[in-house]
């Protein structure tokens, strides 16, 4: 028997929250649309760090390649014009968010 405030060798211990392993289900489209929130939310609550920033970058460029990517690939042109109209959306949400804040125009 452990003493109090000491653990029993064979409890076993879950990882906090923080480290939990994420799994983002979906496509990139959604995955891109999520970050895309998150960087417009913190802009509207005015707590844009240096790794808001890069987010933002890196959405944008994620959002540039897969923009291409659909263009140039193959399939029926109902299914493209969607995920063109919903890229278009996230691209929408990034420029909003860039017009609140001059350091996220610098990073395009």
């Amino acid at each position: 028997m452990a003493r109090p405030g000491q653990r029993q060798t064979s409890a076993r211990r879950t990882a906090p929250r923080n480290q939990r392993r994420v799994r983002h289900h979906g496509d990139v489209v959604s995955v891109l649309a999520r970050n895309a929130r998150e960087v417009e939310a913190a802009a509207q609550r005015g707590r844009v760090t240096p790794a808001v920033r890069t987010k933002f970058q890196a959405i944008a460029l994620l959002l540039r390649d897969e923009r291409a990517r659909v263009r140039a690939a193959g399939g029926s042109d109902s299914h493209r014009t969607e995920q063109l109209r919903r890229l278009d959306g996230i691209a929408t949400i990034l420029a909003t968010t860039a017009v609140r804040d001059a350091g996220f125009l610098a990073r395009l």
